[in-house]
């Protein structure tokens, strides 16, 4: 059996400074040695290393957790040249364990030796090979910092605390973004705004965030989460795109609402669904009704924003010379999303295929006789092939009256426009609006309607 060592004048809980190894080891002389016997807690000034690393399982934690469970074999296995022994090895169980600078012990096995535990405090450091599985303690408490990892009995996953350490993430239960803050005004938590993403900032390589709305056809397309930190402007952080945002106020909605994105409030939310033109974005659902409550995050902006723009004419529309090109002109668009009309051109704002539809009035407005009327599309002030569709009106003065009318398919790019061209092989015939009787409403000339199907 080795010599034993005991050091006097260090109670437990005290520090073993530098010296007081260093004594020990001097007197490893000749062939005896000498074991350091360490009962209660160990303090280690300085870092522990060793010239080969460590062989086996060690768990745990070091200076940011109480305790460092050393589960299988540690193996010495190389020299101290100056003293011709193996490397220090630990031999005990709980909470004493003995430190050997010989090659034989009371316990020591050649081969392999086992430790079952031992207690660290300090910065423990090296490389592991294998690690079969890390047992968490399941029923601590611990407070969260940046890069730290512990188990969260309550949600029953892993916490994983975040940069700026504001956010702690579930595991598998709720997604985070880095997002920079490019909206020139603050991002709180407790506002829980919602955000849409367009481009990124150079610098932080983060996706650049805005305040979204429902009645805009960039914002809901793209719309990415809610924010779950306070963001400076400029300034780079966190929103949750699924799972959980806590603690914020959430009294003025009830358990269970489904909550949309606001069409008239940047980056607000309603549990009241949008009127359309606008689109329904669900954006998550109420948790907890609470002051301090909570928000469960699913954005749904898969949702296409319509887009589709409709006009018509209350006015006659005449041609002063037969067998003229004409361009349709409108009196009203009635109702317009994402598409629009100036003047007599559809405009669309984003590529796809549209469904183009027309309906005109024609009539004569003097003379009897037989006549044609061609209408036909033009796209960006050049003829559709195959588009042109001929009318004909038979009839006297007011009695020829005949509905033209037909629909394309066209594929469009953003930026483009339609237009409805009309011509005639007599003036005398038009495309007639009558005005509202005690019977029916208003007779337009004209009416058109373009909608993006694809």
């Amino acid at each position: 059996m080795a010599n034993q060592l005991i050091k006097t004048g260090i109670t437990t809980g005290q520090t073993i400074q530098p010296g007081h190894v260093t004594q020990s080891v001097d007197a490893l002389t000749g062939t005896s040695a000498y074991d350091i016997k360490i009962s209660g807690s160990l303090t280690l000034t300085g870092s522990v290393s060793s010239l080969n690393g460590f062989t086996g399982n060690l768990a745990g934690t070091s200076s940011w957790a109480s305790n460092a469970l050393i589960s299988n074999t540690v193996r010495p296995s190389n020299t101290v040249s100056n003293f011709g022994y193996t490397v220090p090895y630990l031999s005990g169980t709980g909470s004493t364990a003995t430190l050997y600078y010989s090659a034989t012990g009371p316990t020591y096995n050649p081969t392999t030796e086992t430790v079952n535990s031992a207690n660290f405090s300090g910065s423990l450091s090296g490389t592991s090979t294998t690690v079969d599985y890390i047992q968490f303690n399941t029923g601590s408490t611990v407070t969260g910092q940046p890069g730290r990892i512990w188990w969260n009995n309550t949600d029953g996953t892993v916490n994983i605390r975040l940069n700026n350490n504001n956010v702690t993430l579930q595991v598998g239960q709720e997604q985070v973004t880095r997002v920079y803050n490019a909206t020139g005004t603050p991002l709180q938590e407790n506002e829980y705004k919602v955000i849409y993403i367009s481009g990124s900032d150079a610098l932080s390589g983060a996706l650049k965030g805005y305040l979204a709305q429902s009645n805009n056809l960039n914002t809901t397309e793209t719309t990415l989460g809610i924010v779950t930190e306070n963001i400076a402007p400029n300034n780079v952080g966190y929103i949750t795109t699924h799972g959980l945002v806590r603690g914020v106020d959430t009294s003025m909605f009830t358990a269970g609402d489904t909550l949309y994105l606001s069409s008239i409030d940047p980056g607000g939310v309603s549990n009241t669904r949008v009127a359309p033109p606008n689109l329904d974005i669900i954006v998550g659902y109420v948790v907890t009704s609470d002051t301090s409550g909570d928000i469960y995050v699913d954005v749904r902006s898969s949702y296409e924003y319509p887009q589709y723009v409709s006009a018509y004419s209350t006015s006659s529309i005449s041609a002063s010379s037969a067998g003229t090109e004409y361009i349709i002109p409108y009196t009203t668009s009635s109702l317009s999303s994402a598409s629009y009309l100036t003047g007599s051109k559809f405009y669309v704002a984003k590529n796809g295929l549209y469904d183009v539809q027309y309906t005109a009035q024609i009539n004569r407005a003097a003379s009897s006789g037989i006549a044609t009327v061609s209408i036909w599309l033009k796209k960006d002030g050049v003829n559709v092939p195959l588009t042109n569709r001929n009318f004909t009106s038979t009839g006297n003065t007011g009695t020829a009256s005949t509905v033209g009318s037909s629909n394309y398919f066209i594929t469009m790019t953003s930026g483009s426009y339609l237009e409805l061209a009309w011509s005639t092989d007599d003036t005398a015939v038009i495309l007639q609006a009558l005005p509202s009787s005690s019977l029916h409403p208003t007779t337009p000339s004209i009416s058109a309607t373009l909608n993006r199907v694809g």
